[in-house]
């Protein structure tokens, strides 16, 4: 059994991105997938190449785009979607591989993340394994949690429209992706094993100082559950709000509807393997 983790980086950061790969682990790669929306860049003059790792280059901007990249690139057994800024440790990565070969039945593994002080990421990680179907309220994943294996998903795409570097939704892909394997009749479950350590704050928290995170969440409620639910779950939220004015309220409510009203409009661009097929 091979792991590989899919690193993606853009631009400048690719000096991050080479720091990620742990030290060699038998039956563990690394895949680079280096985004370049401009021209003119070159790799550290201190870059060493490592066998275990690969590194590819695609052009263009957008997170969603360069996962899908890294997906339709990838050789390991299972996949281990990456940022380029975590950091791998070995006994985190034998303990996911053990995990993976406990449960041959389940495609898309749902783990757990570190804080750099190995505290959990997330307080409110459940404790007890569960399958999507009959995932806990206040429950939300992060694409660093998510384990795929390529023989059954290999199919499975980012939708492009949502993600950090698309035009009007930053955040909301994991859950989407997600949504549409579990359509697809993609078994996924989660298991309280941490595999990777990552910084603090994520997009998705910032949902009071961003526009486009509280488009995405409009946008996110209305592939899951349609637009007429999504606007009264939009609502219900926006009055559950605390510490907020009436002002704002309204102004983060309208942002939702846009997200809403977004997705209605915008049509999901094919993936490449779909334009293919």
């Amino acid at each position: 059994m091979e792991i590989e983790i899919l690193i993606c980086t853009i631009d400048e950061r690719i000096t991050h991105a080479l720091q990620v790969p742990a030290k060699p682990c038998p039956g563990v790669t690394y895949l680079i997938s280096w985004q370049q929306s401009q021209e003119g860049l070159c790799l550290p003059e201190n870059f060493t190449p490592r066998e275990d790792v690969r590194l590819l280059t695609c052009k263009g901007r957008g997170l969603s785009a360069n996962r899908n990249f890294a997906l339709e690139h990838a050789r390991g057994d299972y996949l281990l979607i990456a940022d380029d800024d975590e950091h791998f440790d070995t006994s985190h990565l034998v303990r996911a591989k053990e995990a993976f070969a406990q449960h041959p039945q389940t495609d898309i593994f749902l783990l757990q993340a570190l804080t750099p002080e190995g505290q959990l990421f997330k307080p409110n990680y459940p404790a007890q394994p569960f399958n999507y179907a009959h995932c806990p309220r206040g429950y939300y994943p992060s694409s660093w949690e998510i384990a795929l294996r390529r023989k059954t998903t290999s199919r499975l795409r980012f939708d492009i429209r949502f993600g950090l570097g698309s035009s009007h939704l930053a955040c909301g892909e994991e859950e989407v992706f997600l949504h549409e394997a579990y359509r697809q009749g993609i078994r996924i479950e989660y298991h309280p094993i941490p595999v990777a350590t990552v910084p603090p704050g994520t997009t998705g928290s910032r949902f009071r100082e961003s526009e486009a995170v509280r488009r995405s969440k409009g946008a996110v409620l209305t592939i899951m559950h349609g637009a007429p639910s999504a606007a009264l779950r939009c609502l219900k939220f926006a009055l559950t709000l605390r510490h907020c004015s009436l002002c704002e309220r309204c102004r983060y409510l309208a942002n939702m509807w846009q997200g809403i009203l977004y997705i209605k409009k915008e049509p999901k661009a094919p993936s490449d393997q779909e334009s293919r097929a």
